[in-house]
């Protein structure tokens, strides 16, 4: 006699549970709205992880060997923008021959849109052992007071 067993029943519990932090991710105000990621010159775009306390969003941006003063950090209409541009090197007439190369100094952007309870004026920047940090801090939010009315 043959049984008909279903095999779907751990699969269906798991996937209501990723599913579930999926959409509360989904939701969070940093990831509400897509990230804009671009690149040029070939090179790519370095990592990013962002971490939430009750005070900040802090970015961290891997990008090791990088030189300080030629990344760019702003802020224009609620979007955050993380650049950097190496400098145009001349040639020089000693061109160095390589018979593989794989180290890469190409520009790239990163760009995050902002949740309304940041402080814009406050964000601050540092680079540090090849680490780009951003340090992004919150705004206590005003709730409203109740106001009592008068009834004429």
């Amino acid at each position: 006699m043959a049984t008909l067993i279903r095999s779907n029943q751990v699969p269906t519990i798991f996937d209501q549970l990723f599913n579930q932090e999926i959409n509360r991710l989904a939701k969070h105000p940093v990831f509400a709205q897509p990230v804009i990621s671009r690149y040029q010159k070939g090179g790519s775009v370095p990592a990013v992880n962002v971490k939430e306390s009750a005070e900040a969003f802090t970015l961290e941006v891997a990008a090791p060997g990088l030189v300080k003063e030629q990344f760019s950090v702003k802020v224009d209409n609620n979007i955050l923008t993380l650049a950097y541009a190496p400098a145009e090197t001349e040639a020089e007439g000693k061109q160095e021959k390589y018979t593989h190369k794989e180290f890469s100094t190409g520009s790239f952007t990163r760009s995050f849109r902002l949740p309304e309870n940041v402080n814009k004026e406050a964000i601050q920047a540092a680079y540090t052992n090849g680490i780009l940090t951003v340090s992004v801090p919150k705004v206590a939010e005003q709730k409203p007071e109740p106001k009592q009315i008068q009834i004429a």
